[in-house]
């Protein structure tokens, strides 16, 4: 059995187990304090207590900061979210599971993601330039140690066969393992995002994502070949009418922008749905198209202006990347939180 009541704030349902009743919980949807109520006969209407609205503590409204002192011999926050308990995939957990309640399309604002993503980047800048920054020097260390084994390789004068065939895994490999570095990367930055505890160890606890990011990848990347294919076609049948190289490459990439742009723009959100809410692969892609849906030039705009900060960055003696970086790829994932229904921890301190 367990106890379910409405919060007093916000109305949400909430449910705890038997024995939490006169506990202190904290609702997860607007992050006030409230009292466990006895169990009831009617448990999706139960009457509330009435008890004072206690405010909600300031910071980090998903639990990072501490709660009211506890009841004697009582736990500080027995509250334990059912998982089909409604809007709960827009909050963050304490442990880093994968939410599972369904997302929510909400359109989104340039100013108010560029905004949000200002207010957690001061709170949190050596935290996302540390995180951005190790992973990238992971994925050079990998590519370096696949060049010297190549050029080892090229030393002993391996047969062709052989080296083509060691190259090809060593490629493989060094792919996958950026794709295992790139979502531990994202588990921390939706951590930073929300205002939930966050360490650096997390860019290693990507594993269980794996499987579906690869497949997710290899179904979009495939699309993406079979657009490239038919502008290919598009391209050559302009080259053979006119004979001039030119016209065929400029056709190739007239036709391949509208689709290639539109299809990236509708479909790359799948990396943050499988990390976040833990989807599989087709349906990451499929939920990715709905949460785009009439975000797609909000999308391409903050892009466009994170390539142009990166860029602005970059021409610092590139040590201003350092600083940029980390905040582009943090708007991003910002920008995703926004789109889906979730809450980034800006929204609290403004």
């Amino acid at each position: 059995m367990s106890i379910e009541f409405r919060c007093h704030q916000c109305g949400k349902l909430l449910r705890v187990a038997d024995e939490t009743a006169g506990r202190q919980a904290k609702c997860p949807a607007c992050g006030v304090v409230q009292q466990i109520p006895a169990a009831s006969a009617a448990p999706m209407e139960p009457p509330v207590r009435a008890v004072p609205p206690s405010a909600a503590p300031a910071g980090d409204p998903f639990g990072a900061m501490p709660l009211p002192p506890p009841k004697p011999g009582g736990e500080q926050n027995p509250y334990q979210s059912p998982p089909s308990y409604p809007g709960q995939a827009a909050y963050g957990f304490a442990g880093g599971e994968a939410h599972a309640a369904p997302y929510r399309r909400t359109p989104i604002d340039i100013g108010d993601v560029l905004t949000r993503t200002w207010e957690i980047y001061k709170d949190q800048m050596w935290m996302c330039i540390g995180c951005v920054v190790l992973c990238g020097v992971i994925n050079y260390a990998a590519q370096f140690v696949v060049q010297i084994v190549n050029t080892g390789m090229e030393a002993a004068q391996l047969p062709i066969g052989v080296f083509l065939s060691v190259n090809i895994l060593l490629l493989i490999g060094q792919l996958v393992f950026q794709v295992w570095i790139g979502i531990g990367q994202t588990m921390l930055l939706l951590k930073i995002a929300r205002g939930e505890a966050a360490s650096i160890g997390m860019i290693f606890e990507g594993g269980r994502y794996l499987l579906q990011t690869i497949l997710a990848s290899l179904v979009f990347g495939l699309g993406l070949l079979a657009i490239i294919a038919i502008c290919g076609i598009a391209g050559g049948l302009a080259y053979l009418a006119t004979k001039e190289p030119a016209a065929g490459i400029g056709v190739f990439v007239l036709t391949y922008l509208v689709p290639g742009i539109y299809a990236s723009l509708t479909f790359m959100q799948y990396f943050y749905l499988i990390v976040d809410r833990d989807l599989g692969a087709i349906e990451s892609l499929t939920a990715s198209r709905e949460i785009t849906q009439g975000n797609k030039l909000s999308i391409f705009a903050v892009g466009l202006i994170g390539g142009l900060l990166y860029l602005a960055g970059a021409l610092v003696c590139c040590v201003g990347a350092i600083f940029t970086g980390p905040y582009v790829v943090l708007s991003f994932t910002v920008m995703y939180l926004l789109m889906s229904g979730g809450q980034p921890a800006a929204r609290f301190h403004r």
